[in-house]
This record gives structure tokens, C-alpha cells and sequence, in this order.
């Protein structure tokens, strides 16, 4: 789907990663993904006269949910009928969306450097189980994963310092799984006429330990095409560097679109993120998935939505 320009047919995602990076890392067990049905279906189609919004239907397809998310998605649908309303009467409207546990699952990613752990230092700690369960263990972070996986504490610092190289290298991207729902919403929210921008924390510049220069743009870019979503290069926007605060980035940026025109919503899963964007912009409307790492009540006024099946 070519963001901006109206949707086309998503591809099964493709794997793109190094050949370097893939021979470090032990071969998972296969886990069977279905590839994201079309999205020019689902941002052409129209629900039944009285029905919910087609994203809706599909999410509700897939089981009963809990009483917070059926509010959520009864808050998307109202939403939804503002920013069309808004749309047709000229009014520019930007629906904002994260990146990483957003449209993009990084759990995969932190496997992926367990298994790379285990590989360099000739231990079998993240062994002992397939990817399917072991994924159920990952936590937000090396030392989280680890320490729910009650490893030793020299492991644990071991593999947590690990994991703060590996996880943030551009070329890791390639092991994040897409997330259906999520995706699906890009191309409502096209439908009904919003411009679209993925607002992410992860680096325009980085130099680490070892004097290496890289930034996660270009693997950004490339994740987000793989994934079937076109973008031009000013609808992502990254934070300049780590020594920016993620959340403080994102609210700064959500308050200068909100000058600009109106705020369709703001997607994340990001606890921190919610709750400084409302404390900066209180009319802004932000949905929060259920799939965060991070401790914390979500903030009042902001709707849960399902993240992950």
C-alpha cells in the first residue's frame, strides 16, 4: 500500500536480513505465519449498513475479547466516522503510528539475539524450549527475558549487555514479525481520506562503542515495504539520537501536527508515550494496544485495542 496515494495489495512479508547476521544465528523451529490477507480489500470494502468497521469485524472474527477492548473498537469506530467527516470537509488529518510492538512484533528480534547469544558463547541457555514457547518469555529487554526465564545473574547481566548491541542494529529489523491488526487500520484510516506517518523511537544517527556510524532510516524504510506499506522518506520520522527522550520526541511532534491540522489518532503501545503525549495535548486521541512490556496504568481516556492474536 503506497502510503498517501491509495492502497495496492500487501505481499507475504519477506525476510530481509543479512547473510551475516542470519549465519549467527541458530536456525529457529518454524512457526507458521499466514500471510495479511489484501489490503486494497480492506480499504476498499465497505461494511453493512449498521455493521462495524471492517478492521473491526476482523478482529472480533477472531475470538471474544475482554469488555476494554470491545469499548476500544467502538471508540476506533467513532473515530473513524470523525476523521472521514473531517477529511471531506477539507480539513488535513494525520493518523500517527508506532513502530516497534506497534505495527512491528520485536519479540522475534530478542530471540534472535538469544540465539546469537548462545552461538557466541557456546551455551544452550534459550535452548531448552521451540520458539513458539520460549517467545511467550520474552520481555521488554535482554535483562526482562532473562530474568523470566530465571537464568543465573551473571547470565542474566551477560545477556542483557548482549542484547543492548544486537537488538539496536538496523539489520536486526529483519527479524520482527508484522502485526496484523494494526497494519489492517493503516489502510482504514486511508480509506477515509487521513494522511498516514509512522513516528518511531528508534535512531536517525548512532555511534557506538566501537566508533561504528548507523541509523535504523534506510532498514526502516525497508521494513515498512516489505510489509507491503510504501512510504515516502518524510512520513517516517525518527528520533535524532539516543540522548533524546522517546516520549518527550514523539509529544513534540504530535503538538506540531496538531498546529498544523488535526490529529486522526496517535497508535501505540507505549504506556510512557500515552501518557506524555495526553499530558502535552489533552484532546488528542490515542489508542493503546494490548501488547506493552512496560509496567503502569494505562492513562485515563485512552482506548485499549488488540495488538496481537
Amino acid at each position: 500500500m503506497k502510503v498517501g496515494s491509495g492502497p495496492k495489495n500487501v505481499q507475504a512479508p519477506r525476510r530481509v536480513a543479512r547473510r551475516d547476521l542470519r549465519a549467527a544465528i541458530a536456525q529457529p523451529s518454524a512457526v507458521a505465519e499466514a500471510p495479511l490477507p489484501s489490503t486494497k480489500e480492506f480499504a476498499q470494502r465497505r461494511p453493512a449498513k449498521g455493521g462495524v468497521p471492517l478492521w473491526a469485524a476482523y478482529v472480533a472474527s477472531k475470538g471474544d475479547r475482554p469488555a476494554s477492548l470491545t469499548r476500544g473498537l467502538r471508540a476506533l469506530d467513532r473515530r473513524l466516522s470523525d476523521i472521514a467527516r473531517l477529511s471531506a470537509q477539507g480539513v488535513k488529518v494525520r493518523c500517527v503510528f508506532d513502530l516497534d510492538n506497534t505495527l512491528f512484533d520485536t519479540r522475534w528480534r530478542t530471540l534472535a539475539c538469544a540465539r546469537s547469544f548462545d552461538l557466541a558463547h557456546g551455551t544452550g541457555h534459550f535452548a531448552g524450549l521451540k520458539d513458539d514457547e520460549l517467545i511467550g518469555f520474552i520481555g521488554k529487554n535482554g535483562r526482562d527475558t532473562a530474568l523470566a526465564l530465571k537464568l543465573p545473574p551473571d547470565v542474566v547481566e551477560r545477556f542483557a549487555a548482549h542484547w543492548d548491541v544486537a537488538f539496536w542494529r538496523p539489520e536486526a529489523l529483519a527479524f520482527d514479525r508484522p502485526m496484523d491488526p494494526p497494519l489492517h487500520l493503516i489502510a482504514e484510516a486511508m480509506q477515509r481520506g487521513a494522511q498516514v506517518v509512522f513516528l518511531s523511537g528508534r535512531v536517525e544517527r548512532h555511534i557506538d562503542a566501537q566508533g561504528n556510524v548507523f541509523g535504523f532510516r534506510d532498514a526502516s524504510l525497508a521494513q515498512l515495504r516489505a510489509a507491503g506499506i510504501e512510504v515516502a522518506p518524510e512520513q517516517l520520522l525518527l528520533k535524532p539520537d539516543v540522548a533524546t527522550r522517546t516520549a518527550g520526541f514523539k509529544a513534540e511532534v504530535l503538538r506540531r501536527y496538531d498546529d498544523e491540522g488535526e490529529i486522526g489518532f496517535f497508535l501505540t503501545e507505549g504506556i510512557r508515550d500515552t501518557t506524555q503525549v495526553r499530558a502535552a495535548l489533552p484532546e488528542c486521541t490515542c489508542f493503546l494496544l494490548d501488547c506493552s512490556f512496560e509496567q503502569g496504568a494505562r492513562p485515563p481516556g485512552v482506548p485499549l485495542l488488540p495488538g496481537r492474536f
